[in-house]
C-alpha cells in the first residue's frame, strides 16, 4: 500500500473542521479509575501521563525552590520513582531538560504532579492546573464550560490512561478523563504557559477549541471508522488496531495544530466548512504508523514493511504531520540524563570537652535523603576511614594531642549515587589546652583514655598512615 497524501484541501479547512464540528465524545462518568502510584516506605512512586510520557525525570522542589531529589526515568507506562518519600509541602515538576516523549514525539509541555489524600502521585495536565493554584471545583467548571462534563473533583487526581490500554471495546464515557487531560494540555500549550493559574491572562476560549479537537479525534465512532478503513490493509495480520493507536494519533494531530496556531503558522479558525474526509485520512494514516510501531518484530509485519506495504517506522522514530500535508518519519533525540548531585554536609561546630572533641554536623535544609554509607571524619587532612565512621550526625573524637590546633572535616558517603559521591564539608579547627590532655602531647601510641574506664579509642592521629585522597 502506498502512503496516502493526507491533506487534499487547505490546512485552514482542516483546522476549521476540527474546531467547528461538534464533539463526538459525549459526556459521561468519571472514567479512568485511580492511579496505582503511591507513597511507600523509602520512596514515592508516580505516573506521568498525557498520554503516558516516556523518558521524563521529575524533581521534588522545596518551598524555597531547592531541588530535594530527582526521580528515576519514566518507563513505557509513565511510571517513575523518587528514592525518598516526598514531603507534603513540596512541588513535583518535570525536569525542563529531560521531558521525555509522548505518542513518540518530544514532549513540549511542563507538567507538575500532585498527590491525592491516599498518597497516589500523578503528573498530568489536570494536576498541573491544581498545582498552579486552581481548586478542583474551578477545574471542573472550566472543563464543563469547554464542553467536557461528567467528571467529579476526585477524578482530577487519577491517571486518565488507566484501563484504556489494548481496548477494542469501550464507550465514550470511558474516554472523558483522557479527553479532559489532552484538552488541557493543548490549552496550556496554545497559551505557551504551563504555569497558568487563577487570574493569569489567557484566552479561555482556547480550552473549548482544544476540547472540540480532542473529542473529534478520540471517540468510539472515530475508532470504528479508522478500524474499518484499515481492515483491508491489516487483514493478514493477527494483531488488532486498538484504542491506544488512535489515542496516539489524536494526540499527535492535536499537538501539531496547536503549535502551528500558537506560532502563527496558521490563522485562527473562522466560520469555514471543510471536508471531513481530510481529517479522517490523517487520523487513519497516523493510527497505522502507531500500529506498526507497536508491532515491530512480528515476522508478518516486518515482511510487509520490507515490501513497502506498511510504513517503515521503528521505536527510535515518530510520525509527524507537516503543513504541506505529508506524514514524515522523524528520529527521537533523547538527551542524556544529568547525574544527581548530592550535597556536602555542613560541619556546624567543634567543641572541646575535656580531652575530647565533640563534632556536630548537618545536611543542607530540605535534604530528604541521607548518605547510605554514613560519614567519615577527616582529621588534620587525613582520612580516618572506618575508625570514626558513623551514620549519626555527631561524634566524639578522642586520643588527639593537646596543645596544638587540630582541623576537622566531615565526608558524606553517598554510595547510592552512580558513581559514588563523597563531598566534603567545610573545615573547622579547635585546640585542647595542654593541661587538660589525657595523653602525652606529641605521643603517637600512648594511652589516650580520659581515665574514666571507657572503651579504648582508635589509634591517635599520628599513627594513621592513609594519606588524604586527591580530589
Amino acid at each position: 500500500m502506498k502512503k496516502q497524501k493526507i491533506f487534499r484541501t487547505s490546512w485552514m479547512i482542516l483546522v476549521a473542521v476540527m474546531l467547528l464540528l461538534p464533539g463526538c465524545g459525549g459526556g459521561g462518568g468519571g472514567g479512568g479509575g485511580g492511579s496505582d502510584s503511591a507513597s511507600v516506605s523509602g520512596g514515592t512512586s508516580g505516573v506521568a501521563v498525557d498520554p503516558y510520557i516516556v523518558g521524563a525525570v521529575f524533581e521534588e522542589v522545596s518551598p524555597e525552590e531547592q531541588v530535594l531529589q530527582r526521580s528515576s526515568i519514566s518507563d513505557a507506562e509513565g511510571n517513575f520513582r523518587f528514592p525518598q518519600t516526598i514531603r507534603t509541602d513540596s512541588t513535583i515538576r518535570i525536569k525542563e531538560d529531560q521531558k521525555g516523549t509522548h505518542a513518540g514525539k518530544p514532549y513540549e509541555g511542563s507538567l507538575r504532579g500532585i498527590a491525592d489524600h491516599s498518597g497516589a502521585l500523578v503528573a498530568s495536565p489536570l494536576t498541573t492546573l491544581l498545582a498552579n493554584g486552581f481548586s478542583s471545583g474551578q477545574v471542573i467548571a472550566m472543563l464543563e464550560d469547554a464542553g467536557i462534563s461528567g467528571l467529579q473533583e476526585g477524578d482530577l487526581y487519577n491517571d486518565p490512561m488507566v484501563g484504556l490500554a489494548g481496548l477494542e471495546t469501550f464507550t465514550d464515557d470511558d474516554l472523558v478523563l483522557l479527553q479532559a487531560s489532552m484538552a488541557v494540555n493543548s490549552f496550556l500549550l496554545r497559551l505557551d504557559n504551563f504555569n497558568y493559574g487563577p487570574g493569569d491572562p489567557g484566552v479561555v476560549a482556547y480550552l473549548g477549541e482544544a476540547a472540540d479537537m480532542v473529542k473529534y479525534g478520540l471517540s468510539l465512532s472515530r475508532y470504528q471508522e479508522v478500524q474499518s478503513e484499515l481492515s483491508d490493509t491489516l487483514i493478514d495480520f493477527s494483531s488488532p488496531v486498538t484504542l491506544d493507536h488512535l489515542i496516539s494519533a489524536t494526540s499527535n494531530t492535536v499537538e501539531t495544530l496547536t503549535i502551528a496556531a500558537r506560532d502563527g503558522d496558521i490563522a485562527d479558525p473562522v466560520d469555514l466548512v471543510g471536508e471531513i474526509a481530510v481529517l479522517n485520512d490523517s487520523l487513519t494514516e497516523l493510527t497505522l504508523h502507531y500500529y506498526v510501531l507497536e508491532n515491530r518484530g512480528d515476522a508478518a509485519i516486518e515482511e510487509a514493511v520490507n515490501h513497502d506495504i506498511l510504513p517503515d517506522i521503528d521505536g527510535t522514530q515518530y510520525p509527524q504531520l507537516d503543513l504541506a500535508g505529508d506524514i514524515t518519519v522523524q528520529g527521537v533525540i533523547v538527551p542524556e540524563p544529568e547525574p544527581t548531585t548530592y550535597p556536602a554536609p555542613i560541619l556546624d561546630s567543634v567543641e572541646v570537652d575535656g580531652s575530647s572533641f565533640v563534632l556536630n554536623w548537618s545536611l543542607p535544609a530540605g535534604t530528604s535523603d541521607v548518605p547510605s554509607g554514613g560519614y567519615d571524619i577527616i582529621i588534620d587532612s587525613v582520612d580516618t576511614g572506618t575508625d570514626w565512621r558513623t551514620t549519626a550526625t555527631s561524634t566524639v573524637i578522642t586520643g588527639l594531642s593537646s596543645g596544638v590546633a587540630h582541623t576537622f572535616k566531615v565526608q558524606a558517603r553517598w554510595l547510592q549515587a552512580d558513581p559514588h559521591q563523597v563531598p566534603l564539608s567545610n573545615e573547622l579547627s579547635e585546640t585542647i589546652p595542654a593541661d587538660t590532655s589525657g595523653g602525652d602531647s606529641g605521643s603517637s601510641g600512648g594511652d589516650s583514655s580520659d581515665g574514666s574506664g571507657g572503651v579504648e579509642p582508635p589509634a591517635p592521629l599520628a599513627a594513621l598512615s592513609r594519606p588524604f585522597p586527591a580530589r
